[in-house]
């Protein structure tokens, strides 16, 4: 289905009209919340742009009435004011780490930053700050405009998920409002400087891929995901069970180590060695010596637990809640629809850091936007995505704003612990077929 001929030209015409009001008060509003101007007009246009080919290209529905195109448009233009009055907040991870990686970059001739030992992420990002070094712009607003932008590519995906289940131009529409609207979605990258939208969004991608079939394109984006940050094995469960349902062939696997090893190659060709590209994760797994970094995880609760005494058991506690529910989906695989799929993608994004020792308190990030496709694949479990915000959101709290928090820790913890054993139990029990057994 497409959007109706009559609808094309007003979708495109509201679009650019709402974009033009929005840029225009930001201009002369800029002053008054500490933004350049010139950042406004980059930012505008840039994110304009991105969304009008949003619009065109990934929405082929059929068309609503002409006010719930403006409403729409309406919406991510305030989402979009809401991201660039947030651009210029000095950021504590830029100003600490950030600003001093590219200072060491400027510091250097030619392709020498990407050979040296710069900061401790894996090369795409560190190719990003790269050709950010070498332009003279604003560093922050370059950083945080670049995550902004997945922002909206983990909300077009997230989008994508849900027209799997509705043709509702509207409803899709309101899912990609609803992730650009989450609040740790938009403080991540506009108010914090994070990058976690980067890995979502091709975590997410991925996950459209491979439910609509197309595995070839999601073991790509899955490996291009791994390339810029070892989190994005939260999802890897759902990858294995969805590989094996989809039947994806060996050759089509082999396209993850493919695409991970080409990420490394302008390094390698800049001259770093090879050995020093892959070892990045390893030093990072055990970068930090606490149970949990402010994380809404299960070691929350024991904030004072020695990590040398409980990471072994924490990664095997992992390890086996992992085991089991990809034993479990096996099992059941010919009774793992759609809907089930998208719940399993969550389960995943939430089980893995919820278990494991050193989480930070990012690294729900992928958790918090699965949770709408939850709430969207079955209304009813409208409470998935509001408790899993209110855990992920009361740890940002916490580090952004001089230590607040909505509610006390262990009880945080404990909702969502509460909704993750329902969301188990729930998940188990329609893929059993005991569900239908109780009908």
């Amino acid at each position: 289905m497409t959007i109706k001929k009559g609808f094309k030209l007003p979708l495109v015409l509201s679009g650019a009209l709402l974009s033009l009001i929005m840029f225009f008060f930001i201009l002369f509003t800029a002053e008054g919340v500490g933004i350049q101007r010139e950042d406004v007009l980059l930012t505008s246009v840039l994110f304009s742009a991105v969304y009008l080919g949003a619009t065109m290209f990934f929405v082929k529905e059929q068309g609503d009435r002409l006010f719930n195109l403006v409403f729409i448009w309406a919406a991510v233009a305030a989402l979009i004011y809401m991201r660039v009055a947030l651009l210029s907040h000095p950021a504590r991870d830029y100003n600490v780490f950030l600003s001093d990686w590219l200072s060491k970059m400027r510091e250097l001739d030619g392709v020498e930053p990407l050979v040296q030992k710069i900061g401790d992420y894996n090369m795409p990002y560190l190719y990003f700050l790269f050709i950010i070094s070498k332009l003279k712009l604003n560093d922050l607003i370059l950083i945080k405009w670049l995550s902004c932008i997945f922002d909206l590519l983990a909300a077009v995906f997230m989008m994508k998920i849900v027209s799997l289940k509705s043709k509702s131009t509207v409803l899709n529409f309101s899912a990609f409002i609803l992730t650009l609207a989450l609040p740790t979605v938009l403080l991540n990258g506009s108010y914090w400087g994070q990058c976690d939208s980067i890995l979502a969004a091709l975590c997410i991608g991925s996950i459209y891929f491979i439910l609509k079939g197309k595995t070839s394109a999601s073991i790509v984006l899955y490996a291009l995901a791994f390339s810029f940050k070892l989190q994005a094995v939260f999802i890897l469960p759902f990858m294995i069970v969805l590989c094996i349902i989809k039947k994806a062939s060996p050759i089509k696997l082999l396209l993850f180590p493919a695409v991970f090893l080409a990420t490394l190659l302008p390094a390698l060709f800049a001259g770093r060695p090879f050995i020093d590209c892959i070892r990045i994760y390893f030093d990072q797994a055990g970068q930090y010596p606490y149970m949990s970094l402010n994380s809404p995880s299960l070691w929350q609760i024991f904030e004072n637990a020695p990590i040398e005494n409980f990471n072994s058991v924490a990664v095997m506690l992992s390890g086996l809640v992992v085991i089991s529910l990809i034993a479990v989906c096996l099992k059941y695989k010919n009774r793992i629809d759609l809907s089930a799929q998208v719940d399993l993608a969550y389960l995943s994004a939430v089980l893995i850091p919820f278990f494991l020792p050193r989480m930070h308190d990012r690294y729900f990030f992928i958790a918090d936007i699965l949770s709408l496709g939850v709430f969207f694949f079955k209304r009813k479990k409208w409470y998935v995505p509001f408790v899993t915000q209110l855990a992920s959101l009361n740890c940002y709290s916490y580090y952004l704003f001089g230590g607040a928090l909505i509610l006390p820790y262990n009880y945080a913890t404990l909702a969502l612990f509460v909704v993750l054993v329902i969301s188990l139990k729930d998940f188990v029990i329609r893929i059993s077929g005991k569900e239908q057994m109780k009908i």
